[in-house]
């Protein structure tokens, strides 16, 4: 197991200390952790240890050295939605990295951050595969983490107010994806994360979120734990911050230039529908491009972008997802009930991974297919899939569970 890098760690025999750590061992130099005072004292030998994973620290006596802060590798991956399985992972390039000084707002706060800083590394020392020695490793020391494990609240915490359109089915999804909007690195989930199936909920609500909102950039996410607890779920960005922002404007901008063209509104669903099925093919080119890249199973840049109601809205082109979310995106802003929905296609005008729309008109869920309908470039639209009953043969696709949260399947026509 890697030591960690040189520099101030809480001192394991003090809460009220910080002691250097030089890479390899404990320094003569401590500091006060408030005041950041600094002065010298010998380091110790046999020190107080804490058993388990709790904020009790047990005053029994080691007869063990002091040890060094455990920072544990971890392993590292991005993981594809479609695995359904949470990774570690690196944090993107851009994210920002919290200073020293943040921790040490007030002598209370720090107080509290070490006790528990404290007692969870020294757990870690003791069972050194333990998942808090995940949470304090790979990214660098997470007490924010730490603390979240042990401060879940008790009231389900509510989406965020943002400047573009949540739909989630429920009121995680809606939770999950304001805080993915606003471009949070790490979104705290601890309410749910000490549920025996937190991990299954949290993922599937994330693919829901990332599936169902054109606002949303990204397609991939990090599920942290800490002793078994599911604590924050980081998103994996599509762009940097700033992108992200110029693309969620630029297709609501776009969104509004359609309603307008359209006159789509919910008092009229099919009438809506027809409407902007016909706007969203005359607008749009198939990306073949991106489509054999897709096929290669290479990933390139441009391959997100082809995805994205940004890429049908402003720049003309994309697969079937980027038809999907640009109906979704004017549907919903038109006031409809509508929802994307995701399979595989065995004919048609493209097979393999496929998505499309449902729209609920007159308490019947029909499907909308805008990218079968578009092969060509045609005029007038084609309505081959227009309204189509879900169970037409002419569809010749089958429908997965990963575009809305499984309780909700049957709500949406299955």
């Amino acid at each position: 197991m890697p030591t960690p890098p040189p520099g101030w760690r809480p001192d394991p025999a003090s809460l009220e200390i910080d002691r250097y750590w030089d890479g390899e061992r404990w320094t003569e130099r401590v500091r006060d952790a408030v005041t950041l005072v600094e002065e010298t004292r010998p380091v110790p030998g046999p020190s107080s240890t804490y058993s388990g994973a709790s904020t009790a620290a047990s005053s029994a006596p080691s007869t063990a050295p002091m040890s060094p802060p455990m920072w544990a590798s971890g392993s590292q991956s991005a993981f594809p939605p479609a695995q359904g399985q949470a990774a570690w992972s690196a944090q993107p390039a851009w994210e920002p990295t919290a200073a020293p000084a943040a921790r040490r707002r007030s002598g209370s706060v720090w107080t509290f951050l070490a006790v528990i800083a404290v007692a969870l590394t020294a757990a870690a020392i003791l069972v050194l595969d333990n998942p808090v020695s995940q949470a304090l490793g790979t990214n660098g020391y997470r007490p924010d983490l730490v603390i979240a494990a042990f401060t879940a609240p008790t009231t389900e915490p509510a989406p965020q107010e943002v400047e573009y359109p949540v739909y989630g089915s429920t009121s995680l999804v809606r939770y999950l994806e304001s805080g993915i909007i606003a471009g949070e690195t790490s979104i705290d989930v601890s309410y749910w994360g000490d549920d025996p199936s937190a991990e299954a909920t949290l993922n599937d609500a994330m693919f829901e979120a990332t599936t169902q909102n054109p606002y949303v950039f990204s397609r991939s996410w990090t599920l942290m734990f800490v002793n078994d607890r599911a604590v924050a779920i980081e998103p994996i960005y599509a762009y940097d911050p700033a992108e992200v922002e110029r693309r969620q404007a630029a297709t609501l901008t776009a969104v509004t230039i359609a309603l307008s063209s359209t006159g789509a509104s919910a008092a009229d669903p099919a009438a809506s529908a027809v409407a902007i099925h016909d706007y969203v093919a005359s607008i749009a080119t198939y990306d073949y491009a991106a489509a054999d890249v897709i096929a290669a199973g290479e990933d390139t840049s441009g391959i997100e972008a082809s995805q994205e109601a940004y890429g049908i809205l402003v720049d003309g082109t994309a697969v079937c997802n980027g038809y999907a979310q640009a109906f979704q995106a004017i549907a919903q802003a038109a006031g409809l009930e509508t929802v994307i929905v995701t399979g595989q296609a065995w004919s048609g005008a493209t097979t393999g991974g496929h998505a499309w729309n449902r729209v609920l008109v007159d308490g019947t869920w029909l499907t909308v297919d805008a990218t079968w309908d578009d092969a060509g470039d045609r005029y007038p639209v084609p309505d081959d899939f227009l309204l189509v009953s879900n169970g037409d043969p002419s569809l010749s696709r089958s429908v997965d569970a990963e575009w809305v949260v499984d309780s909700q399947l049957g709500a949406y026509g299955g």
